[in-house]
């Protein structure tokens, strides 16, 4: 979702990423009022941004390992829906900022 919504993006890429979705490659799960809810009350108690709730607690249960650089997702929150990894390791990524090394 946040590849489509980048306007820099290709138009064109970006419809070819929206087809994806509607192949067997793609599993777009539905997000429930009761997912936003917890989303919500971890994001307040957390400080980190609801988004990144929304992008792993509906698929709690489905998935068995998250890929991300962000370092939002080394989280306690996310580390119980699944094993957490950073394929950029050693580099930690946060929206707005700089790339850094640990």
């Amino acid at each position: 979702m946040e590849v489509l919504r980048k306007h820099a993006f290709p138009v064109i890429q970006r419809e070819e990423v929206y087809k994806g979705f509607k192949t067997e490659k793609f599993r777009v799960i539905d997000v429930k009022s009761t997912d936003v809810d917890v989303c919500f009350k971890k994001s307040l108690a957390s400080g980190i941004h609801i988004y990144d709730y929304l992008v792993a607690i509906p698929l709690k249960g489905l998935i068995n390992e998250i890929f991300s650089a962000d370092d939002h997702f080394q989280h306690e929150d996310f580390q119980k829906i699944a094993k957490v990894n950073n394929p950029l390791s050693p580099w930690i990524i946060r929206e707005g900022r700089i790339p850094w090394e640990i």
